[in-house]
């Protein structure tokens, strides 16, 4: 991801965490309709919910099991596995968000690219390396549609 290009589609970022909650809000909501943002915010939240009942059910299972069995093996088992959980889900969870983030702003690096609002005769990045930029005549199609959403989800871009 190229984040003059970046900068250049949704202008300046912000330093004031304010600000930048109101301008993530905003980026946030306009690229929702977009099947990978919109996959990788789901995945978020499903994994952030098994890590918060999974952080439940370690100290609620393990004390349950222990006062209905009086085994503290029992017990320590449960609260172990659902530590384990907790810490895969936890991590799961990050990694989702992370790729939620990256989605969002990869969607708003193409998104005016992609309308031709940008102009087409830059042919490198500012490190001197090859861009992908479509022709002004090449038409839309079903697979320049595919093409860019495979680069939102950070195959070809990231």
């Amino acid at each position: 991801m190229d984040m003059a290009v970046l900068t250049q589609n949704v202008g300046s970022l912000p330093t004031d965490e304010r600000e930048q909650n109101v301008l993530w809000y905003r980026l946030s909501k306009q690229a929702e309709k977009d099947v990978a943002v919109r996959d990788s915010h789901q995945s978020y939240l499903l994994f952030r919910d098994i890590a918060a009942m999974s952080l439940l059910l370690v100290v609620v299972a393990a004390l349950l099991l222990y006062l209905i069995q009086n085994s503290g093996s029992a017990a320590l088992w449960t609260g172990g596995v659902f530590l384990v959980q907790f810490v895969i889900a936890a991590v799961a969870a990050r990694n989702c968000g992370v790729r939620f983030v990256q989605n969002v702003l990869v969607f708003h690096s193409v998104q005016k690219t992609a309308k031709g609002s940008r102009a087409a005769s830059r042919s490198s990045s500012t490190d001197g390396s090859p861009r992908k930029t479509r022709a002004k005549s090449e038409p839309k199609s079903q697979e320049n549609t595919a093409t860019r959403g495979s680069e939102r989800n950070g195959d070809t871009l990231l």
